[in-house]
């Protein structure tokens, strides 16, 4: 679970057998909703792709607004117009990520979309790649998740790490008020 105990508690998480899979799942419930996306720049995935063959209305959410754990919220306040925002950590192709920072990035982050009414999407299928760094404070994001009482869509995938003849499992985690759609 990779520091992630609160993962699969309370019992709102799907399996699916690819990320790519998840994230037409969730590019689906956004269209359902017609929420447009803040996604995060640079992406060198398929999300983009996959969001724009969606007709997801898309506005870059710059990875340098997240840098300064002190300015993420004015600076999302300022520059994010979008219903929602897409979080890739930590990032391809810069490998940035916000447990870097500290729990306040997190916090901060959290503390937007909840006070702007905005659901964060992420694609954690790279965490696994933080576990050996040992300068990372990796605490359980699921339990600030569920106590903030955000709305959220979390996406994570073992294909990225320990694809085994091509079997894989990806899964989708989200938040109480949204699970059952």
């Amino acid at each position: 679970v990779q520091g992630q105990h609160k993962a699969l508690e309370p019992n709102n998480a799907l399996l699916v057998y690819a990320a790519s899979i998840a994230m037409v799942i969730t590019a689906n419930y956004l269209l359902k909703k017609k929420m447009s996306v803040g996604l995060m720049e640079p992406c060198f995935d398929n999300i983009h792709d996959i969001l724009k063959h969606m007709q997801i209305k898309m506005e870059p959410l710059k990875e340098e607004w997240l840098y300064d754990e002190n300015k993420i919220y004015e600076n999302l306040e300022k520059n994010v117009k979008a219903d929602s925002l897409f979080i890739i950590d930590p990032n391809n192709p810069t490998g940035f990520t916000l447990f870097a920072k500290s729990k306040k990035a997190y916090q901060e982050l959290l503390r937007f979309a909840k006070d702007k009414n905005k659901l964060l999407i992420f694609d954690f299928c790279f965490a696994s790649f933080m576990l050996p760094d040992v300068n990372l404070d990796v605490f359980d994001l699921y339990e600030l998740l569920e106590e903030s009482g955000v709305s959220y869509v979390a996406i994570e995938d073992t294909g990225k790490t320990w694809p085994v003849q091509d079997t894989k499992a990806a899964l989708i985690k989200c938040s109480k008020d949204i699970y059952p759609e």
